[in-house]
């Protein structure tokens, strides 16, 4: 993981922390715990995206490779040894 992901996934986890301690803050308040929810879910969402981001990655990075090593073998074929007999 690249280290802008990881930093904004620490501060997507920040977010998801703030809104978590203005909903223990100010529970009484309907509009407020709306507010609480929304940052909370800011963060959640933020930190989804950068982790689905890199699991893509990730994925697409080994399907590549997989790839890489087909065309090696196709181009590079081994011998097989005659059979006596």
């Amino acid at each position: 993981m690249s280290r802008s992901s990881r930093m904004l996934t620490t501060v997507a986890l920040l977010i998801q922390l703030g809104g978590l301690v203005f909903a223990l803050m100010e529970p009484k308040s309907k509009p407020l715990m709306f507010l609480a929810l929304f940052i909370y879910m800011t963060g959640l969402l933020l930190m989804n995206g950068t982790l689905t981001s890199e699991f893509v990655r990730k994925t697409q990075l080994e399907a590549d490779q997989i790839a890489a090593k087909q065309i090696q073998q196709t181009l590079h074929p081994q011998k097989v040894e005659e059979l006596s007999g």
